[in-house]
Parts: C-alpha cells; structure tokens; sequence
C-alpha cells in the first residue's frame, strides 16, 4: 500500500500508531507515504485516480519532472 497525500505532515509512525490503535491490522499501514504538493482531480472536483497512479509510479521510479 502507498499512501500518496498532500498533509505535509504525514508521518508513518504515527499512522502505525493509530491504526493499531483502532484495533486493526498493520496490513493496512502502508508500507510508503509519498508527499505532493496537490492531488489531481478532475473537473468535478473529485480524485482523478489513473493520473494519481501515474504520479506514483513516476515518483516511485524517480521519472517525476
């Protein structure tokens, strides 16, 4: 799992401690929080999810320009 976010703030420790709090598996803590500036949408408003997977793919195989 990568949790790509635009909280400037995010900190996988703290994530961890959270969802163990709330009684759940580590299985969902992912395992990279990737940090962009702002998340693509779409004209409506809403997550624009293949251009999301493509902004992961490129950050995570180091082609972001």
């Amino acid at each position: 799992i990568i949790l790509l976010t635009d909280y400037a703030d995010a900190d996988r420790d703290a994530l961890m401690t959270k969802i163990r709090a709330d009684g759940h598996a580590d299985l969902m803590l992912p395992r990279r929080i990737l940090n962009v500036a702002q998340l693509p949408l779409l004209g409506t408003g809403k997550i624009d999810y293949p251009a999301v997977t493509d902004l992961a793919r490129r950050h995570l195989t180091g082609t972001l320009l």
